[in-house]
């Protein structure tokens, strides 16, 4: 829903800040579809969330695929153009799976990183 507000409204915001986000929309192809400075544009997906299933890489290698990546963009991909920031990785998912569904809902941890760079990104800090 933000994405697609940020995109066809405004947001009257200075930051987005994105966490373990599938995607904006298959209309945001980009951090500067979202009427924003791309470097206001924040994401992050730690290394084992399972949303990381439903991201299609492959969408920033082929433009025609774009639309079918339904769920839009992985906005943590540095190809994106808005500014990725580190996560803790979370536990290694079992089997198939390439994440865990437990480490989705850890970003607001208390000594989870991401925790601390969001705060870093509100009092106008650079997050790394």
């Amino acid at each position: 829903m933000i994405g697609l507000t940020a995109h066809n409204q405004h947001l009257d915001a200075d930051d987005m800040v994105l966490l373990g986000s599938p995607g904006l929309g298959f209309e945001i192809g980009k951090a500067t579809d979202l009427n924003l400075p791309p470097d206001h544009v924040w994401a992050s997906t730690a290394q084992n969330d399972s949303i990381r299933n439903v991201n299609d890489p492959e969408s920033y290698n082929d433009p025609t695929n774009q639309a079918m990546d339904i769920l839009g963009r992985d906005p943590a991909d540095p190809r994106f153009g808005g500014r990725v920031f580190t996560s803790d990785p979370g536990a290694p998912g079992t089997g198939i799976s390439l994440g865990s569904d437990e480490v989705h809902s850890q970003y607001w941890e208390l000594r989870n990183e991401s925790l601390r760079n969001v705060g870093k990104i509100i009092a106008g800090q650079p997050a790394s």
